[in-house]
């Protein structure tokens, strides 16, 4: 009969769960010392090429001592086990032979009591557990766990498109697998520093996060494109190197509209303007601006304060249900003078805005010979309508905005018969929006 083989002895005193490993290895019988040598000699007789492993020895050694075993069938045993798994080939199999050495010499250093308890090998030698692991991998032809020595470990790489790349391969502590670590370019399109917990600080900057293995954009200044600064009149901004933002205007203090844009001292919403004084100051839409709305000047076309109208058109929505402009809309061209080329101008009066009005993608006044702007002479004017596709913040719809006739077109104005609103942004099948067809003179 074998004696009992000290490879399965070592699993049960090692890798059992940590429950104990009472009966699992029993007591030697009396005579075990008699069968161990029989056996002992055969077996070395026949198996014995070389020198046993020292670690082997030592723990044999220890396994005799104990008399768990006599100490040449356990160094027969244990070192045929060990070039079995070595023998399997492989990257997998060569690293579990080799630790499972580094086990057994652990191993040797323990008691006669501590050897058999399961809990006192896993706490005395913790390589017991990757052993295990390794071991039951190489059986199943399975690779070794990934480690920091894994061919790529790493090694840049990307999830993406960036070149150079800004991840690098990391071992998947839940799969074990190797894995692409990629954070990809911050807010100011550079790759994060790589980092550890340990040096976030001298990697990082005192108080930027290291997240992942990598530093977080120190954007404590202000969100790239964002508002920031105490009036939220700033806008945050990339510094040189990419990986520490600004404020840029963060000093700037709200206007007397409530935005953020540089109005001229000493002008009030509600104030009267102009040469005529028939104007009053009137904060834009966006609250960037003071606009002298129905400002003018004597010397227009008209000759007098009085409001010079040139031509008008009722707006009806050219789109079904579309929400654009509602009924009442009027475009009134007027010769507010003032001199230059900007005396004649288009203004909405009254804009009655649908709910669509405001956020048109691509909104553009045309004066137009037919009402499709695009099958006839048309002039676009300026400024856009509205625009929530090029504009950073979005221009919106304005009732006090007006736009610019050149004027060429002032003076070829009966060739041009409607005031066509239409979107260029390309997302609509039909980009007329609202049409209206101009009368001369004022409405009644």
């Amino acid at each position: 009969m074998r004696a009992h083989h000290a490879w399965s002895a070592l699993l049960a005193f090692a890798l059992v769960p940590l429950g104990g490993c009472e009966g699992c290895v029993p007591d030697p019988p009396s005579d075990a010392g008699t069968e161990g040598e029989g056996e002992g000699e055969g077996e070395g007789e026949g198996e014995g090429e070389g020198e046993p492993d020292p670690a082997i020895v030592a723990f044999c050694g220890l396994v005799d001592q104990c008399d768990f075993q006599d100490l040449e069938t356990c160094i027969t045993d244990t070192q045929a086990e060990n070039d079995r798994i070595r023998d399997l080939g492989g990257v997998t199999c060569t690293q579990a032979a080799d630790e499972q050495l580094v086990l057994l010499q652990c191993l040797a250093g323990l008691t006669c009591v501590e050897l058999p308890d399961a809990g006192a090998v896993q706490a005395a030698c913790p390589i017991a557990a990757e052993v295990a692991d390794l071991t039951q991998r190489c059986e199943n032809g399975e690779p070794p766990p990934c480690n920091e020595d894994t061919e790529g470990f790493g090694d840049p790489c990307t999830n993406g498109d960036d070149d150079p790349p800004c991840g690098v391969f990391v071992c998947n502590p839940i799969t074990g697998q190797l894995v692409c670590n990629d954070p990809g370019r911050n807010d100011c399109g550079v790759c994060p520093l790589a980092c550890t917990p340990d040096t976030a600080d001298a990697v990082c900057g005192d108080g930027v996060e290291c997240m992942a293995g990598f530093c977080e954009l120190d954007d404590r200044a202000g969100r790239v494109g964002q508002p920031c600064g105490e009036f939220l009149c700033g806008v945050g901004a990339c510094m040189t190197g990419g990986r520490v933002t600004q404020c840029v205007g963060g000093d700037i203090e709200r206007n007397v509209c409530g935005g953020c844009a540089e109005i001229e001292d000493g002008l009030t919403p509600g104030d009267p303007c102009s040469s005529c004084d028939t104007g009053v100051q009137t904060c834009t839409v966006d609250d960037e601006a003071l606009v002298c709305h129905h400002g003018r000047s004597p010397d227009n076309s008209c000759g007098s304060c009085q409001r010079c109208v040139l031509a008008h058109a009722f707006m009806q929505d050219a789109q079904p249900q579309g929400g654009y402009l509602e009924p009442g809309t009027t475009a009134i061209i007027e010769d507010v003078g003032g001199g230059g080329s900007a005396s004649v101008q288009l203004i909405f009066d009254p804009l009655i805005a649908g709910p669509g009005a405001c956020c048109i993608p691509v909104g553009v006044v045309y004066l137009s010979s037919a009402a499709d702007p695009f099958a006839g002479m048309s002039w676009p004017l300026s400024p856009e309508f509205a625009d929530t596709v090029d504009y950073q913040p979005d221009l919106l719809a304005d009732p006090v905005r007006t736009y610019t006739i050149s004027a060429s077109v002032v003076a070829d104005l009966a060739s041009y018969r409607y005031v066509v609103l239409v979107d260029e942004s390309g997302l609509f099948l039909d980009p007329v929006l609202a049409v209206g067809e101009l009368v001369s003179g004022p409405p009644p």
